[in-house]
């Protein structure tokens, strides 16, 4: 059964691409929720270093293609995998994180329940790497072509290039638009400029 999945602006017409998404999200979606877009403190929009900021990124990810799309008036099969592969790009900083929850009883009247989120940064520096596992893990339920699954891994795997000076470097211009997507949104300043009409849509 597919969930509705709160991602503004995520929009895949392919449907074995969609049920790959879907399933991911069933899969992770608890503590997808509780990552801020950076545990680092550097880059992001102040606002996307708080629970809920790997959501946020994503959807300025998927708010980017789009608009890249309507720009260029490019085809929906590479929209639908630049949006597969904004979904699951820093899905791997899951794998670097260690969940903690603990209980803190305040008084005898209240009890405070809380997590704790401690990235170990060696293997963040992996992350790409652990994304694209991932998305090959959720993919192959699903008929998803090997070409296209090898063009959306190689787009998670070098979407760090402006940040990694040893990172692998994007040779199509899919990539090149993929990594240049994450280093403008990652940016302090960016912010979306939302139409009238879309302010309210999910």
């Amino acid at each position: 059964m597919l969930m509705a999945i709160p991602i503004k602006y995520l929009r895949i017409t392919d449907q074995e691409l969609w049920k790959t998404v879907d399933f991911a999200w069933s899969k992770y979606h608890r503590k997808l929720e509780l990552l801020p877009s950076s545990l680092s403190g550097m880059n992001h929009p102040p606002e996307d270093r708080e629970v809920g900021g790997m959501i946020a990124h994503i959807s300025k990810m998927c708010w980017f293609i789009k608009h890249y799309q309507q720009q260029f008036q490019l085809p929906d099969d590479i929209i639908d995998e630049m949006m597969v592969a904004a979904f699951f790009h820093d899905l791997g900083e899951l794998e670097c994180i260690t969940f903690t929850k603990r209980t803190i009883i305040t008084d005898r009247k209240h009890i405070k329940r809380e997590t704790i989120l401690e990235r170990d940064d060696k293997k963040a520096y992996h992350h790409p790497i652990y994304s694209a596992g991932m998305f090959e893990e959720c993919v192959k339920y699903y008929k998803v072509p090997q070409e296209r699954k090898d063009r959306i891994c190689s787009m998670i795997k070098k979407h760090m290039s402006h940040w990694y000076e040893d990172g692998d470097i994007p040779t199509t211009w899919e990539e090149m638009v993929f990594s240049l997507a994450d280093m403008i949104v990652s940016r302090n300043e960016f912010r979306l400029e939302e139409e009238k009409d879309e302010k309210d849509r999910t």
